[in-house]
């Protein structure tokens, strides 16, 4: 597990709209999910997901939590703190 500062992960800054959280829509399209999906999966609207990724507002841990799960990832992938997912790792060894 990496080492960082929390606040690393709150003063991402956005430009032009971009995400921040880029792993987390490269596993949202990776698995076909639409946004509405995977909003409805973690219970919330389509806006406030789109607000996590763009990172307007902090992601819950609880939903990041689920997003690892539904993803096969852990947290610091979805973050951007780790590079690789652990189910891309056990793809490319089998």
């Amino acid at each position: 597990m990496l080492d960082y500062n929390k606040n690393e992960i709150e003063n991402l800054e956005v430009e032009g709209g971009e995400y921040v959280f880029s792993n987390i829509e490269a596993e949202r399209g990776r698995y076909q999910l639409t946004k509405e999906d995977l909003s409805k999966a973690l219970g919330i609207s389509s806006k406030t997901y789109l607000s996590y990724v763009r990172g307007e507002r902090p992601i819950p841990s609880d939903k990041l939590l689920k997003m690892a799960a539904l993803f096969s990832c852990s947290t610091d992938y979805l973050l951007g703190l780790d590079v690789a997912c652990a189910s891309q790792q056990t793809r490319k060894r089998g």
